[in-house]
């Protein structure tokens, strides 16, 4: 099975965390489906063979949140369905891992007050 763009799932290898592409039961289909893109395999568990694109860089994998780097911030994110977005005021990417949209505002000052007990 061959992931779009918009499922995202990621594994940890080699200290990154790298964007899974395809999950195949067979050799075969992961065979054909590497040989079509530049995915190659990156883990196999039981049945299942796992897929990624060769040239990810991957995100880094961060155990504890920098303080001095990490301060988060809520507001309204009219460009998402008018909901509640936390994220580090210092990281402003679209797709950044570190924004959480939520649709109550009780629910993101809670969300905002658990991250910085946990700095």
């Amino acid at each position: 099975m061959k992931l779009n763009e918009e499922q995202n799932l990621y594994l940890k290898s080699m200290g990154k965390a790298l964007r899974i592409t395809g999950i195949f039961e067979s050799i075969d289909d992961c065979n054909n489906h590497c040989s079509k893109c530049n995915d190659g395999v990156i883990a196999e568990f039981g049945k299942y063979i796992f897929t990624a694109d060769i040239y990810d860089k991957g995100l880094p994998i961060i155990n504890k949140i920098d303080q001095k780097r990490c301060n988060f911030e809520i507001f309204n994110d009219s460009g998402y369905y008018q909901m509640w977005c936390v994220r580090n005021a210092n990281d402003k990417r679209f797709s950044s891992p570190f924004s959480f949209h939520f649709d109550k505002k009780e629910d993101a000052e809670e969300f905002k007050r658990l991250i910085e007990l946990a700095k």
